[in-house]
C-alpha cells in the first residue's frame, strides 16, 4: 500500500472552472475537425458523358481537391469548395485529350482549373443540394448540385450546357458534340 498523500487544493472551484473550460475547448476542436473535411484527391473524380456525332464519349477528371463541411444542425455554416485541374482530363484518346486542353475547348494555358464553391447548402426532403458558382474558363454560373452522402462518400449527378462556359471551338468538329454534358461526381472525404 502506498503512503502517498494528495494535498487538497486551496481553490477547488478554480480547478473545476479550468477543467470545464478545457473540456469545452477540446469538444469545440473535435466538432470542427469532424465537420470540415478535406477531399481525398486520389479517390475523388468527375466523370462526364457527351454525345459526339451520335456516339457517347465518356471521360473523367481525377484528382479533385478542396474541402467540405456538412452539418445538418448548422446548414448556414456548411460549404463545398471543390477544384479540378484541366490537365487531368482523360477520355481514352490522347489526341482528343490534348485537343480538349487547348484553346479550342478548355484553354488550359489560361484556365488551368475549374471550380465549384457553394453559397448555400440545403437538405430538401432528405436530399442534399449545394447551390453555388461553377467556374469553367472565364464563365461563372450559379447551379444547383443535388448529392447524396453515405458515410464519407458523396455522389452527385447533374447536367450542364458546355456553351454556357465557352467550351466550344466553333469549328466544324465541335458542331457534332452535344451541348449537354452529363456529370457524375464521386467525392471521398478524408477520415
Amino acid at each position: 500500500m502506498s503512503n502517498i498523500k494528495l494535498k487538497k487544493s486551496k481553490h477547488p472551484h478554480k480547478m473545476r472552472r479550468y477543467s470545464l473550460i478545457l473540456t469545452f475547448i477540446i469538444i469545440g476542436f473535435a466538432h470542427v475537425s469532424k465537420a470540415q473535411k478535406a477531399i481525398n484527391r486520389s479517390k475523388s473524380q468527375a466523370k462526364f458523358t457527351v454525345t459526339n456525332l451520335g456516339m457517347q464519349v465518356e471521360g473523367n477528371i481525377r484528382g479533385m481537391y478542396g474541402s467540405i463541411k456538412l452539418d445538418q444542425n448548422d446548414l448556414p455554416s456548411s460549404f463545398v469548395k471543390a477544384y479540378l485541374d484541366i490537365k487531368a482530363i482523360r477520355t481514352g484518346n490522347k489526341k482528343r485529350d490534348e485537343h480538349l486542353m487547348n484553346e479550342d475547348f478548355f484553354n488550359m494555358a489560361h484556365y488551368p482549373k475549374m471550380s465549384f464553391e457553394s453559397s448555400s447548402i440545403k437538405n430538401k426532403n432528405g436530399q442534399w443540394v449545394a447551390i453555388g458558382i461553377l467556374t469553367i474558363k472565364k464563365s461563372s454560373k450559379t447551379i444547383e448540385v443535388p448529392f447524396s452522402k453515405k458515410g464519407s462518400l458523396l455522389t452527385a449527378q447533374f447536367t450542364i450546357d458546355r456553351q454556357d462556359y465557352g467550351v466550344d471551338s466553333g469549328s466544324l468538329l465541335a458542331q457534332g458534340i452535344s451541348d449537354e454534358v452529363n456529370i457524375l461526381l464521386t467525392v471521398q472525404l478524408e477520415e
